[in-house]
């Protein structure tokens, strides 16, 4: 099957800000997952904060978003203190919610996220 959504990734220093859009399906987000990893480890670097920004069509099936989850735990054992995602509406903020116990913030604007991940 052909792979749904895209990201663009940008490091500003320490911080990882990854641009989200569109649907995803599981294929979608496995090679996003791999495209993330190597600019984590290419990246190399020990302690680092994660930005993410959800445009409105983001979204997945539970198997993505399980994907998503493992590849959360996965950052914060490569040194991800912390998370923030921007959303645009109550169903991107329940899947994260739902499921997602590691350090995250779930935001409406890109300035809380960021005032927010500037204590962490």
């Amino acid at each position: 099957m052909q792979s749904h959504g895209n990201i663009s990734i940008e490091w500003k220093q320490q911080l990882l800000i990854i641009n989200a859009y569109g649907p995803f399906n599981e294929e979608g987000v496995l090679e996003i997952i791999d495209n993330l990893k190597q600019a984590i480890l290419t990246k190399n670097i020990k302690s680092w904060i994660r930005l993410e920004l959800w445009d409105l069509n983001t979204l997945g099936s539970p198997v993505v978003m399980n994907h998503v989850k493992e590849h959360f735990l996965w950052c914060e054992e490569q040194g991800c203190r912390a998370t923030a995602v921007v959303v645009n509406n109550s169903l991107q903020r329940n899947l994260i919610e739902k499921d997602f116990l590691t350090n995250i913030g779930i935001f409406n604007s890109e300035n809380e996220a960021n005032a927010w991940l500037a204590e962490n």
